[in-house]
């Protein structure tokens, strides 16, 4: 007969710290797994390309770096947000954003 542990543990309401501090731990990680997308931005007139650092919604602008390693990472769900921002405050009027997967 094959038993688990781990099974009989938690279904008697007993799981070691340990194992709450490894799923915690987890969860984090896979948190920060998820923010792997960058947006680019290109200027339709000039063609300077760089890449979005912060969208500023309340002041109506979003912050460029040239530098790839200063652009934020962006989560699927916040890089749609942040793309819907972008159009919102009128940055998509002279700018085309596209969104990389690092």
């Amino acid at each position: 007969m094959y038993y688990n542990a781990n099974v009989a543990l938690i279904t008697c309401g007993m799981i070691a710290a340990s194992d709450i501090k490894n799923a915690e731990r987890h969860k984090e990680t896979r948190k920060m797994a998820k923010r792997n997308k960058k947006i680019k931005w290109t200027n339709k007139f000039s063609r300077e390309e760089g890449y979005v650092k912060a969208v500023r919604k309340t002041e109506g602008f979003f912050e460029n770096t040239f530098n790839f390693d200063e652009a934020r990472k962006y989560s699927a769900t916040e890089v749609e947000a942040a793309l819907r921002t972008l159009n919102e405050i009128g940055e998509s009027e002279n700018n085309e954003f596209s969104v990389i997967t690092v």
